[in-house]
């Protein structure tokens, strides 16, 4: 079991390593669909068992019940983690098994080292003939073996006194040496345990306190950059049309701050996909208050739901009129601003599209919404 343990520690802190770079674009992914899943988180966490079970095998790859029992309690947070949290994220579902098998070999370790430790135990107390103090000095295995006190008193004060230390030396060499080379690896044990809790403690500490000061940071900023004549509510009041209208505009449309962003929705159109399927068109128009240049794709998210479901994004011919294809990929410099033109399938023609725009990677909760009525929308051949 040995090597088993350095293999499978080497190998373990190697994929931790692949894997937290997995849980990074799963979930991107996640935030981008807007799936509400959560394997992304759960890839970390599969990692971060992962590392640590692997320091710790490599720690106490000579054999240690401890070391075993905190190994197979690692890997089986890690196997539960990602056998729950996986979702999507299919190759969750392989580090999780990988983390089963380590489990149930630690505790095949932990078991065999427990099974010798007794057996060595029972040969130690197993009976023997009581020490014969009358025929000659007692043996030093008679001594220690005897089970009643009073003869091994009596097999002890017979002995002389060189052969007495003699036994003495003997113990001492027996039980001492033991005693502290178990006490050593158990508090050796404990203290890499500490400092690996430590480590990560402060770990998290450090990406909670980072994201709170770049929230803190945006909101400051946004305040200080938004567009002073324009409304700061991000929840616009919604705007329904209820009556045919004869151009595509769609009056009074949400308007917002977004962190570092300024955005204003502005019109909405019906049209068809590439499938022939109904979709409608929705335009909005962002400001980059930011530093950097940057684009909606990559600042902004954009979503639709009808019945409150989301409804998914779709593909319309370029042709269309009123409708530009790569908006959302323009690159926009501090300060400027356009359009952006999404898509978004109809799988209902008679519910009303509630579309709402947020801060791609934020801790606020703030949005711009605005609802569209399909029947009161032109429709674009």
């Amino acid at each position: 079991m040995k090597v088993w343990k350095i293999v499978s520690g080497i190998l373990s802190i190697v994929i931790s390593l692949f894997v937290v770079f997995q849980s990074f674009f799963a979930g991107a992914y996640n935030i981008l669909t807007g799936n509400g899943q959560s394997s992304g988180t759960a890839g970390v966490v599969v990692a971060m068992v992962m590392f640590t079970g692997g320091i710790v095998a490599l720690a106490t790859s000579s054999g240690s019940r401890g070391g075993d029992a905190a190994i197979a309690i690692l890997y089986g947070v890690g196997a539960l983690t990602g056998f729950f949290g996986a979702g999507s994220y299919l190759d969750l579902y392989v580090w999780a098994s990988w983390c089963l098998l380590c489990a149930v070999l630690a505790l095949v370790d932990f078991v065999r080292i427990s099974r010798y430790d007794d057996e060595e135990e029972d040969a130690a107390v197993a009976a023997r003939p009581t020490a014969n103090v009358g025929s000659g000095p007692a043996t030093f295995q008679d001594v220690i073996l005897e089970p009643d006190p009073r003869r091994r008193d009596a097999a002890i004060d017979a002995l002389p006194e060189r052969q007495a230390k003699s036994y003495l030396k003997q113990a001492l060499n027996v039980l001492v040496p033991r005693q502290m080379a178990e006490a050593d690896e158990d508090s050796g044990l404990v203290r890499a345990l500490i400092a690996i809790l430590a480590m990560l403690g402060v770990f998290l500490i450090g990406v909670v306190g980072l994201g709170i000061f770049l929230s803190i940071d945006k909101n400051d900023r946004a305040a200080s950059s938004a567009p002073p004549a324009e409304s700061r509510n991000v929840r616009a009041s919604e705007a329904v049309q209820s009556q045919a209208v004869e151009s595509a505009d769609v009056p009074a449309a949400g308007a917002g701050t977004l962190g570092d962003y300024y955005v204003e929705i502005k019109s909405a159109f019906l049209s068809n996909d590439s499938a022939g399927d109904p979709v409608i068109i929705i335009t909005y128009e962002w400001t980059n208050n930011s530093d950097d240049t940057t684009s909606a794709a990559v600042a902004l998210m954009e979503k639709a739901f009808q019945n409150g479901v989301q409804i998914e994004r779709a593909t319309a011919f370029s042709d269309i009129p009123g409708y530009e294809t790569g908006t959302s990929m323009r690159n926009l410099r501090p300060g400027a601003t356009t359009e952006v033109q999404c898509v978004f399938g109809l799988p209902d023609e008679a519910a009303v599209v509630e579309f709402e725009i947020s801060e791609f990677i934020s801790f606020s909760t703030d949005t711009v919404t605005m609802n569209f009525d399909p029947a009161s929308l032109n429709g674009v051949e």
